[in-house]
């Protein structure tokens, strides 16, 4: 299963408060062989991404926004060298669960195809008995 490595990045914050990044690094040739993209394939994704009309697969309609969806990268993180086992392992057990249940938060989740960021979306009150059940939800106006 592929997820888009911007959300893996977006759930690693969200649901488990660990800062990642995600992209292709500053490294594109490198990046390509890490991710098997041969020539061929990079040209592809060039159509895909590219903001000059002339390459782009849709140019018949400037309306379109090139899809920064198809921008091939991944998502890092670091470990310092303090981090003890219990941190290094929960970093791990969080990769592991999105690998295998990520998919079931897509609805959960917007994606903006103009920056390939991925938002939780707003969901209706409504059904939930406790109205705190989200940090979206919580207000400091008064200071509290």
């Amino acid at each position: 299963k592929y997820l888009h490595h911007n959300f893996i990045c977006s759930l690693l914050n969200d649901l488990f408060g660990i800062q990642v990044r995600s992209g292709c690094s500053c490294a594109g040739p490198y990046v390509l062989d890490l991710l098997e993209i041969d020539d061929e394939k990079a040209e592809i994704f060039t159509k895909f991404i590219t903001e000059d009309s002339e390459h782009r697969l849709d140019k018949d309609n400037d309306e379109i926004p090139h899809n920064a969806l198809m921008k091939p990268g991944f998502t890092r993180f670091n470990l310092s060298y303090f981090s003890n086992d219990e941190e290094i392992n929960y970093i791990l057990d969080a990769v592991e669960f999105l690998a295998s249940d990520g998919w079931r938060f897509l609805p959960l989740y917007t994606y903006n195809q103009e920056n390939a960021v991925w938002r939780p979306r707003h969901l209706s009150m409504e059904n939930h008995s406790n109205a705190y059940h989200s940090l979206q939800m919580i207000n400091y106006q008064n200071g509290t």
